[in-house]
């Protein structure tokens, strides 16, 4: 197998260097960076969460220690150690004028670790980030360098990436890192997208969603004529693979066509790191906040400005600025290796209507349960104005639009920024925001503007302070209480607040805001939490209190409540294990330390550990829930006192004393 996978690979090289053309030779293809059979669980420019991923996932099938080599011949330029985030990495700067970064480590060669450990010590802790001088550690093609591992990850792999030597990351799959892909991208889902509250799908407001047809390899088509009027983007869910064994990966190229003409091109080959949080660009970012559900957006939004996305009309697919009756789409992927697909459909514009809810009950349940219309139990927002199903009686409503006569069913409210940030009113000359029912504070709505800076009325007590800037753009946002905080399994949590939910969940911010709750008789102990996603654990927001109350800053939608945290962490007794060194072989000791806190979370900068009555450098195993000291010094030996003081993030602290007995080596 192994054997087979290297010819391809060579296959690979060889077309890689046709394709380049005789005038300049292609740089060599890399060596794969991994001892181990060539396999990707991730892609470049995947989606994290505020983030692109800045490179690709090699998989080392669930193993730790694979031996990493030099993809090319260069220098050792950097190396970082860390609990979160890349964990322990490796930079080269390779002879050919980029960079590769090998991240989540288990361990360097033996020259570099002595080097990490040094710095270590100097600075007197785990984490550090070490520029080396050039030339100081060159390496060569196939040299081993490190070991893989997991750490600041959740499981074994080996991250890597290529970057331009401005630190700008490309992906590996067009820049040296060759596999064989005969897979083609697939298309699950299609959403036709409403860009303004007059447009109309079907006869609907919302959003309309679709399974294409797959008719053969590499062609889907939608098999109904569609009818649009006003103005309609174009949403999808597209997988690409490099074999049956990997996993879902953004594809290197989409494009989306009208009648022959090219109305969105996005690339995926390179990104700014100030840019990443243009990922809630690439991606309907509501629906995968909500659901899950990757929707790549191939529509133009404000705030919009990727270096590699490029739109004609603002990518809508209608109206056409044509006479025809019938128009032709089509939604092409692209892989990194060339493979392509493509869906096509077929629409009509038609004359402008009044949209409406359906008065079919399965469709409207349909529309509720829609990907994209995630928020409220259906509602769907898209920047300056929003469509709100709203189960009120009519006549509480004002300045409204009546979408649907029929009794049976709610009322459907347009909301536009653009109309209302002027002179500060939804739907109401007396109120700076808009209630479903005068008398209901536990819904409100009102708009934000890019330009202009503010207060969003949550509830009673409760206040969002945004600044100018805040926003990329216009957006309609809603605050909505939603009950009493439930501290769920953490257990030790006391809730302070009510719940406030703040959205849409597509709502992008530049720049963070301030979330204030009135809470009487403030204690220390008392912050400000935001919940995990589908029942998720709390998360603790650096808060600051007074004797009104406390605030924190928020930069991105979701629940938020005040807690009290007046448990201390978890410590359970230390233990003492032999391990070995995947780099030489040498048998060395860890002492490991269970901890856990289950309230504002445990607060690594401040917990210390005493061996033999030393202060020691550690690292902490978030997965695991352990703090790990690695015990380099062959002199300690036999039977140690070992001291942990914990502390969490709101400053609660709890310790631990026992003896060990360190084995000889």
């Amino acid at each position: 197998m192994q054997h087979t996978r290297e010819i391809k690979l060579a296959l690979c090289a060889i077309a890689a260097a046709i394709a380049a053309g005789s005038s300049s030779p292609a740089p060599e293809p890399f060596t794969w960076p991994a001892k181990i059979e060539p396999g990707l669980s991730s892609g470049f420019c995947d989606f994290r969460d505020g983030r692109f991923h800045a490179g690709v996932d090699v998989r080392t099938y669930g193993r730790e220690g694979i031996p990493c080599v030099a993809v090319a011949d260069g220098w050792v330029s950097r190396v970082r150690a860390g609990s979160r985030g890349y964990g322990k990495a490796i930079h080269l700067t390779l002879d050919s004028g980029v960079q590769v970064l090998y991240a989540h480590l288990a361990e360097f060669s033996p020259a570099l670790e002595e080097t990490l450990a040094a710095a270590q010590a100097a600075v007197g802790k785990y984490t550090v980030d070490l520029a080396l001088p050039k030339e100081r550690f060159r390496v060569h093609r196939g040299d081993v360098i490190a070991y893989s591992g997991s750490t600041g990850a959740t499981a074994p792999h080996l991250h890597f990436e290529v970057r331009t030597l401005e630190d700008q990351p490309l992906n590996p799959l067009k820049n040296g890192l060759l596999l064989p892909d005969d897979d083609r991208p697939s298309f699950p889902r299609l959403a036709f997208v409403p860009l303004s509250s007059e447009a109309v799908i079907e006869g609907g407001c919302y959003p309309l969603e679709l399974e294409p047809r797959r008719v053969a390899a590499g062609r889907y088509q939608i098999d109904d004529t569609l009818r649009f009027a006003g103005n309609v983007g174009l949403a999808a869910t597209v997988f690409d693979r490099v074999d049956g064994h990997s996993g879902r990966l953004t594809p290197y190229e989409l494009q989306v066509w009208s009648d022959g003409t090219q109305l969105t091109r996005a690339v995926f080959d390179r990104f700014r790191f100030d840019e990443v949080r243009h990922v809630d660009y690439a991606l309907e970012i509501g629906s995968m906040r909500a659901r899950g559900t990757e929707l790549f957006c191939l529509y133009q939004r404000p705030g919009d400005t990727r270096e590699r996305v490029e739109f004609l009309r603002g990518g809508r697919v209608s109206p056409a600025p044509s006479t025809r009756l019938v128009h032709h789409g089509r939604l092409v992927a692209v892989d990194a290796s060339g493979n392509r697909s493509e869906v096509a459909f077929i629409y009509t514009d038609s004359l402008p209507e009044a949209p409406r809810m359906s008065r079919r009950p399965l469709a409207q349940e349909r529309w509720r349960q829609s990907h994209v219309a995630v928020d409220l139990g259906g509602a769907f927002f898209l920047g300056d104005f929003a469509v709100v199903p709203v189960e009120r009686p009519r006549h509480r409503l004002t300045e409204r639009r009546d979408v649907d006569e029929h009794e049976e069913f709610a009322d459907t409210v347009y909301m536009h920024a653009k109309e209302l940030v002027g002179n500060r009113r939804v739907f109401s000359e007396a109120h700076p925001s808009f209630s479903p029912n005068d008398d209901d504070v536990s819904l409100a709505f009102t708009a934000i503007a890019a330009a202009d800076s503010g207060t969003v009325p949550v509830t009673s007590g409760v206040e969002l302070d945004y600044a100018v800037g805040s926003v990329f753009a216009d957006q309609v946002v809603f605050a909505a209480v939603v009950g009493e905080a439930d501290a769920g399994r953490q257990r030790r949590l006391v809730p302070r607040s009510q719940a406030i939910e703040l959205g849409p969940a597509g709502w992008v911010f530049k720049k963070s805001a301030v979330l204030r709750f009135a809470v009487a008789g403030v204690e220390p102990r008392d912050g400000v939490y935001r919940a995990g996603r589908n029942g998720g654990p709390w998360s603790y927001l650096s808060t600051t209190a007074d004797s009104s109350g406390v605030r924190a800053s928020v930069d991105r939608p979701g629940v938020y409540a005040v807690l009290r945290d007046d448990a201390a962490p978890w410590l359970g007794k230390p233990e003492a294990v032999q391990t070995v060194s995947y780099a030489t072989g040498s048998e060395y000791s860890e002492i490991r330390i269970p901890v856990d806190d289950e309230g504002s979370g445990f607060d690594e900068a401040r917990t210390q550990v005493f061996v033999g009555g030393k202060q020691q450098i550690w690292r902490w195993d978030f997965v695991a829930k352990k703090i790990v000291v690695a015990l380099r010094d062959a002199s300690i030996i036999g039977a140690q006192p070992v001291r942990v003081v914990a502390f969490d993030r709101i400053g609660n602290s709890s310790s631990v004393d026992a003896t060990v007995s360190i084995a000889s080596r």
